[in-house]
């Protein structure tokens, strides 16, 4: 079996006044995407109080989303974007934040051929 190397992890700004138990919600698909709340692909990610807090390469403070790659449904390959919302305990949703764009590479290098003794 091949091994894939997986997207790396997401952060989101923090802001201060969005409680900690409003869960953090994605929204995906093929680029170019506008996210609606009715598509498919949405992962809901959690309550923000589960999340790390680490400083980005810019030395601003995120939420740790963590690697979402294990949560991602099979065959996907290409440009994705990627947007988010906060979800309060009533199951409203804010605004989308501005849509990352990552590639999802799933293309395996070639094997190797039978080994020989030299």
């Amino acid at each position: 079996m091949s091994k894939i190397a997986p997207l790396k992890d997401f952060g989101i700004p923090i802001n201060a006044a969005i409680p900690t138990t409003d869960h953090i919600v994605a929204y995906f698909g093929a680029h170019p995407m506008t996210p609606r709340y009715t598509q498919t692909y949405r992962l809901d990610l959690g309550p923000i109080s589960g999340f790390a807090t680490v400083k980005d390469a810019a030395g601003v403070e995120v939420w740790d989303l963590g690697n979402i790659t294990a949560q991602l449904p099979a065959g996907l390959s290409g440009a994705y974007d990627f947007a988010f919302t906060n979800m309060d305990a009533s199951g409203n949703e804010s605004d989308f934040s501005p849509a990352a764009t990552v590639t999802v590479d799933t293309t395996v290098p070639l094997a190797l051929g039978q080994p020989v003794e030299l």
